[in-house]
């Protein structure tokens, strides 16, 4: 299918079904939701924002930085993502991911946000290619430090052998550390 087939009523239907939570606001009123963003925050239906401010749904600690990225999303800047607390119909507070970006509405400013739910299971990803990726760069800085001390072993007496492979060892050790310093 190509870009100009798509019809109005299919992009629609692929916004309001899309499992990231979706809200159209403009000068801080919301216009649009979906029906993700409405069962993800445990709302009855879209009307339960239509017409409300954004900062309404953002918990009080976290609209500093709301206003912050939406006044950079104005100016043109994207932005990869912020971390906020929002709030629920039964006022607990959760905590989401939200992007966005400016739409051309008419010629009126409008931003459009996605928004996905902070779990752990992103985090769980993260760690099943991290943690391999970390036992490789480790495995492989001490093979490179056995290799040296090999070669330590076998040239005792030569001193500036002696001085090149330490600083390697040294090398190679701060690179484990390093690398294991990004699991703290």
């Amino acid at each position: 299918m190509m870009p100009s087939d798509i019809t109005d009523a299919a992009l629609f239907s692929l916004l309001e079904n899309i499992n990231e939570g979706i809200i159209v606001y403009t000068s801080e009123k919301i216009i649009w939701v979906n029906g993700s963003l409405v069962n993800m925050l445990s709302y009855d239906s879209p009307d339960d924002f239509i017409g409300k401010n954004i900062f309404s749904f953002i918990d009080f600690s976290n609209i500093q930085h709301a206003t912050s990225q939406i006044e950079q999303l104005y100016m043109g800047k994207k932005l990869t993502g912020g971390v906020y607390k929002v709030k629920t119909k039964d006022g607990s507070l959760i905590p989401i991911v939200s992007r966005g970006s400016v739409l051309e509405n008419g010629g009126e400013p409008t931003l459009i946000s996605f928004i996905r739910l902070v779990s752990d299971e992103p985090i769980e990803a993260h760690l099943d290619i991290s943690v391999p990726m970390l036992v490789n760069e480790v495995a492989t800085a001490l093979t490179v430090i056995r290799g040296y001390l090999e070669l330590l072993h076998e040239n005792p007496d030569d001193m500036s052998v002696k001085a090149s492979y330490f600083e390697a060892i040294t090398l190679n050790l701060n690179r484990i550390e390093e690398n294991l310093l990004k699991f703290k």
